[in-house]
């Protein structure tokens, strides 16, 4: 995704550019081997010098992103959860964050708990790689592998205090890929005030996940509303 214009000036090698760069980062810049190629990251540089901002826009967390191989990338932003928050890079200045609001929390974990779908509820920003979960089908093991991953920050949804949730960063169900269609239908269907967005699993590649984010979320309106071009 290229947003904005360059400039070369008459009779030099020189560029006079403002511009923004954005890239995914999983399977993008971040290779299936789990690494970073060098012409790559050269290309980021190159950019930088032409005067072009550049950004990642991932799914991850902000945490998920700091523990990983990227987290020196030479880029001026990170768009994280999708593009409900964005950071600088370095320094991760925090610029965005999109929560959804208490209520619509409440009415919408109604629904998820009246569901047959294995589901997490995630804090609000900045502590959105902690979460509270629902399981029901003993046999969703792309659910199992997220729990056992993050294990330190999950907790079983009857944790969740009388008073309520709170806001939160957004809701995630896991299903099987044959199931798919019936899920997404049924879950934007039901919550119809949220932002609902299918992925594959990034951990087995084959489950699929169903992530639901405040309606202004998108990382494709992240990057043309939210970001300056230049600094």
């Amino acid at each position: 995704m290229n947003l904005g214009s360059e400039k070369r000036k008459k009779g030099s090698d020189t560029y006079s550019s403002e511009g923004l760069f954005v890239t995914d980062f999983d399977a993008t810049l971040l290779r299936s081997d789990g690494k970073l190629a060098q012409r790559d990251l050269d290309a980021i540089e190159s950019l930088a010098r032409c005067g072009i901002k550049t950004a990642i826009a991932t799914g991850r967390s902000l945490y998920s992103f700091i523990n990983s191989p990227g987290v020196d990338l030479p880029v001026d932003y990170i768009i994280f959860a999708t593009g409900a928050g964005v950071v600088t890079q370095p320094g991760h200045k925090l610029l965005r964050q999109v929560n959804i609001c208490a209520e619509l929390v409440a009415q919408s974990l109604v629904s998820m708990k009246n569901s047959a779908l294995d589901f997490m509820l995630h804090h609000p920003f900045p502590d959105n790689h902690k979460y509270v979960y629902r399981r029901v089908n003993p046999d969703n093991t792309d659910f199992e592998s997220r729990i056992e991953r993050y294990r330190e920050y999950a907790q079983p949804l009857d944790s969740i205090p009388r008073s309520g949730f709170g806001e939160a960063s957004q809701f995630l169900a896991i299903v099987p890929h044959n199931e798919t269609h019936v899920a997404l239908s049924a879950v934007r269907r039901e919550l119809p005030g949220l932002s609902v967005i299918r992925t594959t699993s990034p951990l087995d590649h084959e489950f699929t996940w169903i992530e639901c984010f405040h309606p202004d979320v998108s990382k494709g309106k992240t990057a043309a509303c939210w970001l300056p071009v230049s600094m």
